[in-house]
């Protein structure tokens, strides 16, 4: 995933306008510091195909394990394929015509 974040305004540091930033967190984007639930998580294609990977091995492990633990398992898969889902719907991609 990809943290992009946004702006600040240039009157303050980053940490002011957006104290849940860390000081050490670059204003532009980073492949190594993000937070999984920001707003600011740029996903590719390659990223949301993992997900419904990942979401299919839980699904199999989920088989093979007690209960309470599986249902836990086939939740996260549901979760992870939500969020593959919405990056399908949502995705910027570049038109015909335009590059």
């Amino acid at each position: 995933m990809l943290c992009a974040p946004p702006p600040h305004d240039p009157g303050t540091s980053p940490t002011e306008s957006r104290p849940w930033v860390k000081a050490r967190l670059k204003d532009t984007p980073s492949l190594d510091q993000y937070v999984p639930a920001c707003a600011n998580i740029a996903r590719t294609d390659e990223h949301a195909a993992g997900l419904r990977r990942h979401a299919t091995a839980l699904d199999q492990h989920a088989g093979h394990v007690p209960g309470p633990l599986g249902e836990r398992l086939r939740d996260n898969a549901t979760r992870l394929r939500d969020l593959a889902d919405t990056h399908h719907r949502t995705r910027a991609t570049l038109q015909d015509g335009t590059a």
